[in-house]
């Protein structure tokens, strides 16, 4: 079946003043003069003609997970369509039918929020719908609303307030799905976010609720907004590097991936997600990042040593039931290693390593950012398009050696006389 690749999108560009026609199986690709481009599928049958648009995007730059989505809905839509039988007046009859109902619901939920009968888990089902789901965070975002379900046996010790549910499970705002939107005020997200131990997270739950809180305001959810100027715990910057000491001894008890993620400085979610078809030659693409933009880091042998001697699967680093490590995995196998040298850290705390080390080898604090890959300041990002793919290569060659230099185990004679190393 045929996918949407990031080399056909860059085929999208226009020619002359007309606009320019793309065909492959059951899909047709418009790109106007100015570059802006529109897919749909199409089919034509005894004389009627069907046509569905799919994507529209300003430019042929599309991302991973614009491709991913673009390709999801072309195998739904392909499959209906294979179907000799299904005529295009049918397709037509069935959208009716869909927007009908769609207007039909939003409609009584409209009628819902006027008379204030709804719940803030409706407001949350509407805001993961048609905001967080279209964000690379939105998983992690989903998580922290997610709905815990009720436990009629009871819990050991009672709920921190008298409106809140007894509930298992779920994420930290999973008390919220429960309150009807005429009593929802100020004092529940305050109280939710007091029965939140940990100092951060309850900031994150704050920045969460404050943009759900907006988001109702705007689609006409709520009246007013309640978590204007909520609460917030004071964050102590995190300073922590390793010394070189530490390095030596940590290495050891590293797995794989850790070891990759502090020679590469790179966040664990992007080694995590790592693929083999990310890494060609010695060179390492990270098509789907943090900041937006892609990332090529030209790897040394060293580093290229650390990854696995046989591909097994799509992933890298492959999971123990799934097909990649868990993030959550690699934090807690870092903290356990740095627990067994007496210096307790965290993995963000070798990205912070990596940096720091790799600014103090140039001299250059701007070649540790551009490995690190951190976003350029303001308007320089839209003017500075350059790679740094030279200053990239130097960097991690630097910080490869001096690791290497850290790591390196001094080798034991064996009886038949031929050295090995104690590693």
């Amino acid at each position: 079946m045929f996918r949407f690749t990031e080399g056909f999108s860059k085929t999208w560009i226009p020619v002359g003043p007309k606009a320019r026609d793309i065909y492959k199986p059951r899909l047709h690709v418009r790109i106007n003069p100015k570059g802006n481009v529109t897919v749909a599928m199409a089919v034509k049958r005894k004389g009627e003609s069907w046509r569905k648009v799919i994507g529209k995007f300003p430019n042929n730059k599309l991302d991973k997970q614009q491709r991913d989505i673009l390709n999801e809905k072309y195998r739904k839509w392909f499959l209906v369509l294979e179907d000799e039988t299904v005529l295009p007046q049918t397709l037509i009859n069935r959208q009716v039918r869909e927007y009908e109902r769609l207007h039909e619901e939003a409609a009584d939920a409209q009628l819902e929020r006027d008379q204030g009968a709804g719940t803030v888990g409706q407001l949350i089902e509407d805001y993961l719908d048609r905001h967080v789901s279209t964000l690379k965070t939105g998983d992690q975002i989903e998580r922290m609303f997610a709905r815990g379900d009720d436990d009629w046996e009871g819990v050991n010790g009672e709920p921190s307030k008298p409106w809140m549910d007894h509930l298992v499970g779920g994420g930290q705002l999973r008390q919220l799905h429960h309150i009807h939107i005429a009593d929802f005020g100020r004092q529940h997200l305050v109280d939710v976010l007091r029965d939140i131990q940990a100092p951060v997270m309850a900031n994150r739950a704050r920045a969460q609720m404050m943009k759900l809180c907006s988001f109702g305001v705007e689609h006409g959810w709520l009246e007013t907004n309640p978590a204007i100027n909520l609460p917030k715990n004071k964050e102590q910057k995190c300073n922590v590097i390793l010394r070189d000491e530490h390095i030596s001894a940590i290495w050891p008890l590293l797995q794989p991936a850790l070891k990759f993620a502090l020679a590469t400085g790179q966040r664990r979610s992007e080694v995590a997600n790592m693929r083999w078809s990310d890494i060609r030659g010695d060179v390492w693409i990270q098509e789907d990042t943090k900041n937006g933009q892609a990332h090529a880091l030209k790897l040394p042998l060293f580093t290229l040593n650390l990854l696995p001697s046989c591909r097994e699967g799509d992933y890298v680093w492959p999971g123990r039931d799934r097909p990649k490590i868990n993030e959550s995995t690699l934090s807690h196998q870092w903290l356990q290693a740095s627990k067994e040298i007496g210096f307790e850290s965290k993995l963000h705390d070798a990205r912070r390593t990596a940096g720091s080390n790799i600014a103090a080898l140039t001299g250059s604090a701007e070649a540790a950012d551009r490995v690190l890959n951190h976003a350029l300041p303001g308007i320089t990002s839209r003017y500075v398009l350059h790679d740094f793919g030279d200053i990239k290569a130097k960097s991690l060659q630097l910080w490869a050696n001096k690791l290497e230099g850290l790591t390196w185990v001094e080798p034991t004679k064996t009886r038949m006389g031929t050295f090995k190393r104690n590693d």
